[in-house]
């Protein structure tokens, strides 16, 4: 093949899009929101960039926390290496939707942790 008929090829390969990162699996979160730590097991589930679920709470050794069961995702997506998801649950009987956005590295997720009014950090594992 002569190296003018490869030209065509390589732009190709540079311009195809990249793999759709997956993030299907079982996730181990860790959270601060202000004073306040808590960790999670999240199972997900990937569908194109849909992504569905449930994240558990885990006991911890902070006294401020009190595990409150399981909490399936309203929403969850995938955008590239950014993945969103989000679950209601309630603190006090005060209920609201906590939220989590970061940047996908391999099988790490880091990124904000949010409840109405209170930002935090996450790191999560799989």
């Amino acid at each position: 093949m002569k190296p003018a008929a490869l030209v065509p090829v390589i732009l190709a390969l540079a311009t195809a899009p990249a793999a759709a990162a997956d993030v299907s699996g079982v996730w181990r979160l860790k959270a601060k929101v202000e004073s306040f730590a808590f960790e999670l097991e999240c199972k997900l589930a990937q569908a194109g960039a849909k992504v569905t679920g449930v994240c558990t709470d885990l006991a911890t050794n902070d006294p401020q926390h009190k595990p409150q069961g399981s909490h399936t995702l309203t929403m969850g997506k995938v955008d590239g290496d950014r993945v969103t998801i989000a679950y209601k649950t309630h603190f006090l009987l005060i209920p609201f939707t906590a939220s989590y956005s970061g940047v996908l590295n391999g099988d790490t997720i880091s990124g904000v942790a949010k409840a109405p009014g209170h930002d935090g950090t996450f790191v999560a594992t799989r």
